[in-house]
């Protein structure tokens, strides 16, 4: 990546083309995710984290501010669109987005945790964001929510560093 991809300014107006097709991708996905025929107690995006694939896939094929403002304002739009998932839940994954966000670029920078940036992110995320769940009326303790977040999204967690991987590997090949 180059240096212009390192910039954490807010998108210009350069970038507004392309940080609204990145949100439009970062609001599609879920929501075609979720059109998947699925029963059973933990929503199926609890399970396969969609809301985190395009974040990361922004994060490495373009600049951070375009996907971090896109992670950040997706669960935003996906509400005023759909009216899901409840408000409180909302922002507490526009909190998430976000920190996710940084930590993928930070674990990106040439280390040999890049392989794993995008599930490492997103539990260092939910590790945050469980520490302040007082904030969101979510009758749930840290731990528990932590616990639970995590567990039921192992798929989900796989196909992140799936995602990882084959990206950063198609991506060393290109240069």
């Amino acid at each position: 990546m180059n240096a212009n991809s390192r910039s954490f300014a807010l998108p210009g107006l350069n970038d507004f083309p392309l940080t609204v097709i990145v949100l439009a991708v970062c609001v599609g996905v879920p929501f075609l995710i979720h059109l998947i025929p699925f029963s059973g107690s933990v929503p199926i995006g609890a399970k396969l984290l969609p809301m985190f694939y395009a974040p990361f896939v922004a994060m490495i094929l373009f600049r951070f501010k375009v996907a971090f403002v896109a992670a950040v304002l997706a669960p935003l739009v996906n509400y005023a669109l759909t009216g899901q998932p409840i408000l409180e839940i909302t922002l507490l994954l526009s909190l998430e987005l976000g920190l996710f966000s940084i930590f993928v670029y930070l674990l990106l920078q040439g280390s040999m945790l890049k392989w794993v940036a995008a599930p490492l992110a997103y539990l260092l995320a939910k590790l945050i964001s469980s520490s302040v769940i007082g904030w969101f009326p979510i009758k749930m303790t840290s731990i528990d929510f932590w616990t639970s977040s995590v567990s039921n999204g192992l798929p989900g967690l796989i196909i992140l560093l799936s995602l990882n991987v084959l990206i950063l590997k198609l991506w060393k090949s290109k240069d």
